[in-house]
């Protein structure tokens, strides 16, 4: 599907009629949508429905996974070219200026020869072009890993400077929730859950990402993050899983916004039935860990995710180079994306002139109020370094080594000498244990709830074949569904399939779960209970949930083998 989005002096219908004229030749046309914004707005105002456009495409117009978006102007703007290149990276947002038409047929042409799962799966992950026409991680790295390369692009015009950014991440964070609904009905009845049901949905382990639609993960993702760092930070909140959503792949079936807000809830739920946990740490400020760190590395701890895994990033050997260690390729990714929206799009930079750029706002009569960070409570106490050993745990080729020292913890030689030298470290190591034990906590929900999450699963390690494929210049077909909803598989919501409906839809993930209860979570979980139990009193039930799912797919494994036997 094809979006317009028009900033423009000129005839808006004859626009519209061109753009129809040239794509008749090259895709069909009716998926096509048009949104023309005021250009006689404030620049303020024009940049902020802009801004909200683009998020209703991504949480609106998502039956059609890589949506393509073109912004069309009539001359370069500094502040538009600033978030596509820097806060919209992952979405392929191009610029077109209406009067390069050449240019316009080009990039259009490029876009349909790269709309396909497999290729956008293979560029993303093995990509290096740093002028490829889509989305590279390596690109992607590059340009965050050089500020003076990045900060050129925006300084071609003597008056590009750091206010530049500052202003539009200004305008971001002024954007709400309920800017951004679609009120009128003409895409669908999403609305948001009803504010007095939000506390029992999110402290609830039957928790089930899939029944929801985007913006109601995005306000779930809200509440949980206000009710430990504060109502007061909403707008920062707000602004940071917003942002967190358009930093996973929607064609991700298992690594995407569904699974960052899962295992955001499980990592509420867990540490919030902790004892003390908090109060557990010691030492100076650096060493305490905080739940706000705890979260918000949950939430982002697989962004920008491949849909690929460790094994296959690290044949990618440039990027390797970039990231500087091949230990945990993926997680050093992660964290390195979660840097960049604390840092980068929700922290203004120091700002000399604000006052003056506040002024001179006031006089545009605009609505946009430029603000410093005072009030920036995650700016200002969340541990990036805490926050690094966070992710990198959730790297399951670690897993023996965390077993291990989960198997050899001395809870109570911890509890006595809690002013030891260890003791920050064993307390970052409860930590660990949380966050690691929510990012494969699907297989300890109920059943159903489990079931759905296999079948995500189950569709993603097709990606790795079409991973394996490629880089062996083997061709296989594009299963169709990769294009679709990612709450949506073969037609029918997620969230509505029951068990059976997954067993028969996946016959494969009877035995993948088998698999993976016995590989890795069992052992894991058992020992987190035995090891814990005392200061966790919920993970006696996730065990007895992990034993039964166990026993269901082990009989539905022996059912499928007493039947492929018999025929």
């Amino acid at each position: 599907m094809f979006h317009y989005i028009t900033i423009s002096e000129r005839d808006n219908e004859r626009i519209k009629s061109k753009l129809l004229t040239i794509n008749s030749s090259t895709h069909d046309i009716r998926n096509n949508s048009f949104v023309f914004i005021n250009p006689s707005l404030t620049p303020d105002l024009i940049l902020k429905q802009l801004i909200i456009k683009i998020y209703q495409i991504r949480l609106y117009y998502n039956q059609c996974i890589n949506d393509n978006i073109f912004i069309l102007l009539d001359t370069n703007n500094n502040s538009i070219q600033y978030l596509v290149e820097e806060v919209f990276t992952l979405l392929n947002i191009r610029i077109i200026l209406l009067d390069d038409k050449s240019n316009f047929m080009k990039i259009i042409s490029k876009r349909i020869e790269k709309d396909d799962f497999t290729n956008r799966l293979y560029t993303r992950s093995y990509g290096n072009e740093c002028n490829s026409n889509y989305y590279t991680i390596f690109k992607h790295l590059l340009f965050l890993s050089n500020e003076e390369q990045r900060m050129e692009i925006f300084q071609k015009d003597n008056n590009i400077n750091f206010n530049l950014e500052n202003r539009v991440k200004d305008i971001m964070l002024s954007i709400t929730l309920d800017d951004i609904i679609i009120k009128d009905g003409s895409m669908g009845n999403s609305r948001l859950l009803n504010k007095k049901s939000l506390d029992s949905i999110v402290d609830d382990w039957a928790f089930n990402c899939n029944i929801y639609d985007k913006l109601q993960l995005i306000q779930l993702g809200i509440h949980i993050l206000s009710k430990k760092i504060g109502f007061t930070n909403i707008k920062y909140i707000t602004s940071l899983v917003l942002l967190s959503e358009i930093y996973y792949h929607q064609d991700n079936k298992f690594h995407n916004f569904y699974h960052a807000i899962d295992v955001l809830q499980a990592t509420h739920y867990l540490s919030s039935n902790w004892t003390n946990l908090e109060s557990q740490s010691s030492g100076g400020q650096e060493e305490h860990v905080n739940n706000m760190t705890l979260l918000i590395s949950a939430l982002l701890h697989d962004s920008a995710h491949t849909g690929s895994n460790n094994n296959l990033v690290s044949q990618n050997k440039d990027l390797i180079t970039q990231l500087h260690s091949a230990e945990s390729p993926l997680e050093r990714i992660h964290f390195k994306m979660l840097s960049h929206i604390i840092k980068d799009l929700i922290s203004n930079r120091p700002n000399k002139e604000a006052e003056s750029q506040n002024q001179n706002n006031n006089n545009s009569n605009s609505n946009i109020s430029y603000i410093n960070n005072d009030d920036n409570l995650i700016e200002k106490t969340f541990q990036f370094n805490i926050s690094e050993k966070l992710i990198l745990a959730t790297d399951m080729q670690r897993h023996v080594e965390f077993i291990e020292r989960l198997k050899n913890f001395d809870l109570e030689n911890y509890k006595n000498n809690g002013n030891e030298s260890n003791s920050v470290d064993n307390s970052l190591f409860k930590y660990k244990m949380i966050i690691k034990a929510a990012d494969i906590s699907n297989v300890t929900r109920p059943l159903e709830i489990s079931a759905q999450w296999g079948v995500r699963i189950a569709q993603e390690f097709k990606s790795y074949g079409l991973l394996t494929a490629e880089s062996n210049n083997k061709k296989i077909p594009c299963n169709t569904t990769n294009r679709q909803d990612d709450r949506i598989y073969n037609g029918m919501r997620l969230g509505e399939l029951s068990v059976k409906d997954c067993v028969k839809l996946e016959p494969g993930v009877c035995k993948s779960q088998v698999f993976f209860i016995e590989a890795f979570a069992r052992s894991f979980f058992i020992s987190l209970r035995d090891k814990f139990i005392s200061e966790n009193g919920t993970l006696k039930q996730l065990v007895i949930n992990l034993e039964e799912n166990y026993l269901f797919w082990q009989k539905c494994v022996e059912a499928n083998e007493k039947k492929d036997t018999e025929n």
